[in-house]
């Protein structure tokens, strides 16, 4: 087991090595497909669902609320480098995505069957600006972020105890909150065109949100605050474009 251990540690030695020598000088620009495990905090939420789980579970049902700790994000990222990929120099980016917070809540009768099931939808796209700093394959950056849904929603769904639907109930909001990203990384490449690369870092976005109940409810409005914020950790591919050194490129003639 020790041994293939030391093995493993060599060859991805050997890797980074490989991919930092690579020196796609040509081009400064790239664009990266991304995805990330994230933590966020939804301390609001979280509190809800304590309290519904704990007074269920004191009437005798059987309830399972899930607390709302984890999200998955999604992401498309243009990076323009002031000089060269690995150089040391700065570079701009451009990131939007979207960042995936969904739970499911039950509630069963004795015999089993489901009494409510209640879907919610706390997923936001964003969009943001940053720079970042590199220093061989490694950067450090920072950017700001718009995270934005025009269309949130909360499905309470009611069974009978044969299964068959009672009634559905929708709660609704739209979400709109500025965030700040702090991350840092390593670009490896493969070669002048095709790399991978790794991220991690901080995020911070918070704010509120005014639910609108619906018709079956007056269409009460309440305020919650959300908290995107959190770790997060992921990789993804990194694609080279073009050639922007201006230089020409030299042709070869031949004299017949």
């Amino acid at each position: 087991m020790k041994k293939y251990t030391i093995t493993s540690v060599f060859v991805f030695l050997a890797f980074i090595l490989h991919a930092v020598a690579v020196k796609p000088s040509d081009n400064k620009s790239y664009i990266e497909i991304y995805g990330a495990y994230d933590q966020i905090s939804m301390s609001d939420y979280n509190t809800t669902q304590q309290q519904m789980h704990d007074i269920y579970n004191y009437l005798g049902y059987n309830a399972q609320f899930n607390r709302l700790d984890t999200a998955v994000l999604t992401e498309f990222s243009y990076v323009y480098n002031l000089e060269s990929l690995n150089a040391g120099a700065w570079g701009v980016y451009f990131r939007g995505g979207r960042l995936n917070a969904v739970n499911e809540d039950k509630l069963f009768y004795d015999s089993g069957s489901v009494l409510e099931r209640i879907n919610s939808d706390y997923s936001v796209y964003y969009g943001g600006f940053g720079l970042r700093k590199y220093i061989a394959a490694f950067y450090v950056g920072a950017d700001a972020c718009v995270y934005y849904n025009p269309s949130n929603k909360e499905t309470d769904s009611l069974y009978f105890s044969d299964g068959s639907m009672y009634g559905t109930f929708d709660k609704t909001w739209s979400t709109a909150i500025y965030g700040f990203n702090f991350e840092a990384g390593m670009d490896l490449w493969l070669n002048d065109k095709f790399g991978i690369s790794f991220r991690g870092g901080y995020r911070y976005a918070k704010g509120s949100i005014d639910i609108n109940w619906g018709p079956d409810y007056g269409n009460q409005v309440t305020t919650e605050n959300v908290d995107y914020s959190g770790m997060f950790i992921g990789a993804g591919l990194m694609l080279a474009i073009g050639n922007d050194d201006g230089k020409e490129k030299p042709q070869i003639k031949a004299d017949w």
